[in-house]
């Protein structure tokens, strides 16, 4: 009958419509959403960094005390060793470490596309992960512009680096914010971050600091949007470039590495942030298996 044949028909189109809306969507749709599509970049993927949904019950807008101290929420390293978190922060850790084995990777530099990225809390968790090999490391905040450590691990901003930058009586000031991870705020706004980051008087503190530590990270301003760290490619020795899942285009990833490989930097690979597997388009089953495996091995006693 006609009515069957139309009702058939019109499931049938309703199909090829529902999948052309999706195909569409995503051709469309240039954010990075799955860590096969960082492979076009031509750069090593170092650690992709689960979404706080991933674990569900922490809010890491939050804060939490640990001893007198408050700290972000985001700090998960630091208070929570067996979360998935945790875990793809040590990961990213191994694959920095181990990049090149015939490198020491003692000043790394973390930076991003653009704003939002979470390259701070990428940077934060990266040094606390080095401690667990009993390093000690210092994490110097150099994003002028828009400092964020200081207030992850719950630090006054002032006095800090750039205090002492134009004071040569005052020192930077060092602050233990986790076993072996010292601490140096960004101090004072300051007009003129770029000058500032090209200072003769920053390249000696830092040399200064190589032979008192295993690791310095210095978390620097999104280098897609803001050239002020340029100046610092000479002093480092890698680079990790922070993107974030759902968030950060495959043009603005572009933009920075292009950038990036035209001052030479030593780009070591692509952190993707708040991966979230329920919405990647690659990665989901296997994620999920991992986690389930993961966790119940911990459970294990």
């Amino acid at each position: 009958p006609k009515k069957k044949i139309i009702v058939v028909v019109g499931f049938f189109m309703g199909c090829v419509l529902a999948v052309g809306f999706v195909l569409v969507r995503e051709m469309l749709n240039d954010t990075i959403t799955s860590t096969d599509a960082l492979k076009e970049f031509q750069k090593p993927v170092l650690g992709a960094i689960p979404d706080f949904s991933v674990i569900g019950e922490l809010d890491p807008n939050e804060r939490q005390y640990i001893g007198k101290k408050s700290v972000s929420n985001q700090l998960i390293t630091l208070f929570d060793h067996i979360s998935p978190i945790s875990e793809a922060y040590r990961r990213l850790r191994i694959n920095v470490v181990y990049a090149n084995p015939d490198k020491d990777y003692k000043i790394l530099m973390v930076s991003s596309a653009t704003k939002g990225e979470g390259k701070s809390t990428v940077a934060a968790n990266l040094a606390v992960t080095f401690t667990g090999s009993e390093k000690k490391v210092l994490i110097i905040d150099l994003d002028l512009r828009r400092p964020t450590q200081h207030k992850i691990f719950g630090e006054n901003k002032e006095p800090g680096l750039s205090d002492a930058l134009f004071d040569s009586t005052i020192d930077a000031r060092l602050s233990t914010v986790a076993p072996n991870v010292d601490l140096i705020t960004v101090g004072h706004k300051t007009p003129e971050p770029a000058s500032v980051l090209d200072s003769k008087r920053l390249k000696q503190l830092i040399d200064k600091y190589k032979s008192e530590y295993d690791h310095i990270i210095l978390d620097t301003a999104p280098y897609g949007i803001i050239s002020d760290s340029a100046s610092l490619l000479r002093l480092i020795d890698g680079l990790i470039v922070v993107s974030r899942f759902n968030v950060t285009t495959k043009r603005e990833l572009k933009f920075t590495l292009e950038g990036l490989e035209h001052l030479n930097a030593d780009v070591l690979g692509i952190v993707l942030n708040a991966f979230d597997p329920k919405k990647s388009t690659d990665y989901y089953t296997n994620y999920n298996y991992y986690k389930r495996t993961y966790s119940e091995y911990y459970k294990y006693r």
